[in-house]
């Protein structure tokens, strides 16, 4: 934890964004929640893997977050680095923090096949978009929800798409093939953005991508006026199986980059890491936060990493009761986070508060290093950190 009564040192500073804007990474990827459901659609058990958020833990009830499918759960070659795409995209704040679920299928081909368009739902699309979402909400899910699919479940994605528009916000769909001109044709043309349909295509060469990139060609000129409104990526290089690894980022930054930008021009420094223009009242800076967060702010809560990030650059023009409101914001959204209590009590030592709610915040943040943080590496050190404000509280505050 950075000391606030050394934040207005640029360089201190800018480190102090880089790394509360990205968050933090654990050394190893987090293991994932198996859930056991009795799925009606199959008529049987089935499995899923859920990854929470990184920040669930320390999250109030009103924060959600959006939750990302991926289909063929059972490759690992597959599921691996797109979850570490997802991982690394969410560390450099490219997108939200998301709720991810993989979904094995134990037969791909017969779960996937996709007899009649416009028939009866297959029990896959079913078990998603019915089964599932039930068994989401402990981990604050929002309605923004993501379906990724390859290859044979690539079709089968914008095939669930198509019948369920109101529940998917987005399908990725990596080199489909199976029934895709008589998906296209499912796919309602009515208010369809091109943020919400992303269909991949790999190298024409027939050792790339070639048999499915011809038919995938012809589909999408059957279908010119659906055809406008995806967004496509050729690759000319990828093979067939290395193109979700080349696409999938470029199709997740796509989809969320309003999210990425949203405080983008709030508190906006110079390569000094000065605020460039004197901030306005506590209220006009808030009002002006508030109106950012407001891009995607039904399905993405405010983040821990922006609120550090946008507290750090006002702490560097020395306008601490902004910084102050920021923290209390992100303080009532994450009341599980200990951080945020450390430097609301180091704010009033900095601006001659209240002693009595400095040490509150104190109290309440060893509260936190004793349930929420007892495994931490650092657990000395923030315990020191502790300390040593309480001690300019009893020292500087009357």
């Amino acid at each position: 934890m950075k000391r606030i009564n050394s934040m207005k040192k640029p360089i201190g500073l800018l480190l102090l964004l880089l790394l509360f804007l990205v968050g933090s990474l654990p050394a190893q990827s987090p293991a994932g929640d198996t859930l056991r459901i009795n799925s009606a659609a199959f008529g049987g058990e089935r499995q899923v893997v859920v990854y929470p958020s990184e920040f669930h833990r320390y999250a109030g009830e009103d924060v959600h977050f959006p939750v990302i499918f991926i289909l063929d759960g059972q490759h690992e070659w597959f599921i691996n680095p797109v979850l570490s795409q997802i991982r690394y995209l969410q560390y450099t704040h490219e997108i939200p923090q998301c709720i991810v679920v993989t979904v094995p299928l134990l037969d791909r081909n017969q779960e996937c096949a996709i007899r009649d368009p416009d028939g009866l739902p297959l029990p896959l699309h079913q078990f998603l978009v019915d089964e599932i979402s039930p068994h989401l909400t402990p981990y604050q899910p929002s309605d923004l929800n993501v379906l990724i699919g390859h290859s044979f479940s690539a079709s089968f994605a914008l095939y669930s798409y198509a019948q369920a528009p109101y529940f998917w916000t987005a399908a990725i769909a990596h080199t489909p093939l199976n029934k895709l001109e008589a998906v296209l044709m499912e796919i309602p043309e009515e208010d369809l953005d091109p943020n919400c349909l992303f269909l991949s295509i790999g190298g024409p060469e027939p050792s790339k991508d070639g048999y499915h990139r011809t038919r995938f060609d012809a589909a999408l000129t059957a279908n010119p006026a659906v055809a406008e409104q995806l967004t496509v990526f050729r690759s000319e290089f990828a093979t067939h199986n290395a193109l979700p690894i080349v696409a999938t980022p470029h199709f997740l930054t796509q989809l969320f980059h309003g999210f990425s930008l949203r405080f983008a021009d709030i508190a906006q420094v110079d390569l000094n890491y000065q605020l460039v223009e004197a901030p306005g009242s506590v209220d006009e800076e808030m009002e002006l936060i508030r109106t950012a967060a407001r891009v995607m702010e039904d399905d993405i809560s405010l983040e821990i990493p922006e609120v550090n990030g946008m507290t750090s650059r006002y702490l560097a023009g020395d306008a601490l009761e902004v910084a102050q409101a920021i923290y209390a914001w992100g303080n009532r959204l994450y009341p599980k986070y200990f951080e945020f209590y450390l430097y609301l009590a180091e704010i009033e030592v900095e601006l001659k508060g209240n002693a009595n709610a400095a040490e509150d915040h104190l109290v309440q943040a060893e509260k936190l290093l004793a349930t929420m943080e007892q495994d931490s590496e650092d657990l000395d050190y923030y315990r020191e950190e502790v300390a040593r404000i309480r001690l300019r509280v009893n020292t500087e505050m009357e």
